[in-house]
């Protein structure tokens, strides 16, 4: 049976763009497009469509079981909850890849898989790739990470997902400029909750040290972490023992 992909646009995509996108998407990316083959994720397959307006960035899920299948035709897919994070993102201000929608590959009655379709950041590269290349001086970039993390924290914001590959940096005139992705695990932090972003924090150095960061990255991040004042009431040291524990475990 035809496989048929159904689209949902975010609200700020013009309608005469959507009519040009739903025939570029009327269907699942082919293995042409594909980027990212050494991603670790198996479960999800990433594809840069070019289109007439700009290049699309995809990130495909597909659903084998039976059940899954029933199932995501009555719930939100991870994808959907993501676009709706992205969404919240660029309300807030928060500089994040454009969210263009998302899609539900279909055949048949029953759903296939789930897309999410987002801006693809040409010419930008992983905030790993650029603090372990060497070169020039992590300073810019740090301070530039840290001004971002601020920013969410203002914002309520809580990633507890937050990897150096899950921001994006592209070279500006004025200095790197950064872009948070991987929304999915991003939240909104509640009103009793203590301290919340200290857990955003914690993530984001626990991966630094899971992936063996230079020494000088590491410092380098807590002490501007301490500096600007936003991580909460713990010193430098426990935010830092927070996050080695969690690598030995």
């Amino acid at each position: 049976m035809a496989e048929r992909v159904k689209l949902r646009f975010a609200p700020t995509v013009p309608v005469e763009h959507q009519s040009v996108l739903r025939r570029v998407l009327s269907q699942k990316p082919d293995e042409s497009q594909r980027i990212l083959h050494n991603h670790r994720s198996r479960l999800k397959a990433y594809y840069r469509v070019e289109t007439p307006i700009r290049p699309l960035f995809i990130k495909f899920r597909p659903f084998n079981a039976w059940h899954r299948r029933l199932g995501r035709m009555l719930q939100r897919t991870k994808e959907e909850r993501e676009l709706r994070n992205y969404l919240m993102l660029a309300e807030r201000g928060l500089p994040c890849p454009e969210p263009i929608g998302s899609g539900r590959l279909f055949g048949g009655p029953l759903i296939k898989g789930s897309m999410l379709i987002l801006e693809y950041l040409s010419d930008a590269l992983p905030l790993r790739s650029v603090l372990s290349q060497g070169g020039a001086p992590p300073g810019p970039v740090l301070e530039g990470l840290v001004t971002l993390l601020c920013t969410l924290r203002e914002q309520g914001g809580v990633h507890e997902d937050l990897q150096w590959n899950n921001i994006m940096v592209r070279s500006t005139p004025h200095g790197p400029r950064l872009y948070l992705i991987d929304a999915l695990h991003l939240r909104w932090a509640h009103e009793s909750e203590e301290a919340p972003f200290r857990k955003t924090l914690v993530w984001f150095l626990y991966f630094l040290l899971q992936d063996n960061a230079p020494q000088v990255i590491v410092d380098g991040f807590i002490e501007r972490v301490h500096r600007l004042g936003i991580d909460g009431p713990a010193a430098r040291q426990a935010l830092l023992d927070e996050a080695r524990r969690l690598a030995r475990m």
